[in-house]
């Protein structure tokens, strides 16, 4: 899998969500404790005076399912079963949850973003160490695309590639010679994590 990280936006999750369709990608489902810790080193590579994140947020691919309002009285009592309603948005069938110890926590929050916030003040609401949170879907957040390049699973290894992105709407991500190449000369910078054959 491949991963793309964007720096330069802060959007709501259905263009967020958009943004990723439109290169062939999804928002970022993660399926195991093991890809949860490959994000956690992809932000941590983020360019940053330390080497590590600053505080962040990103859109994850994760949502409740549309239908279901926790707010009806009869539903009052069926919180508990809330962090059920999460489907991905990929199709994932994967059961692995990452929620803050307090998430989450429904209502109007349907969408969910990965907080890093280690300079935060402790307690409650305080630091997020890549933890997840239901937000409100039509909050400004980063995000996070997941790119499937096509290669056989069983003949890989994984590795870090860093390259730029193209600052314009219509850039176009690619696999050429198992490197990614942008089509624009503008870029920022942008970090993915992939499985290229061995």
């Amino acid at each position: 899998m491949a991963y793309f990280h964007d720096v330069s936006s802060r959007v709501a999750f259905s263009e967020a969500r958009q943004a990723c369709e439109m290169d062939g990608g999804a928002l970022l489902s993660i399926e195991s404790s093991t890809e949860q810790r490959d994000i956690e080193r992809l932000l941590q590579v983020r360019l940053t005076p330390g080497g590590g994140i600053a505080d962040g947020d990103f859109w994850i691919g994760l949502t409740r399912v549309e239908g279901v309002d926790q707010t009806h009285s009869e539903l009052s009592n069926a919180l508990t079963s809330c962090p059920q309603l999460y489907q991905w948005t990929d199709g994932s069938v994967a059961s692995f949850r990452n929620w803050y110890f307090d998430e989450p926590s429904c209502g109007g929050e349907a969408c969910v973003v990965m907080y890093h916030q280690p300079t935060a003040p402790s307690g409650l609401g305080g630091a997020y160490l890549y933890q997840w949170n239901d937000d409100r879907c039509n909050m400004k957040h980063n995000f996070i695309c997941k790119y499937d390049p096509g290669l056989n699973e069983s003949d890989q290894k994984l590795i870090i590639l860093m390259f730029v992105k193209c600052s314009l709407p219509e850039y176009q991500l690619t696999w050429i010679s198992l490197r990614l190449r942008p089509r624009c000369p503008r870029a920022v910078f942008m970090v993915m994590i992939g499985k290229v054959a061995s």
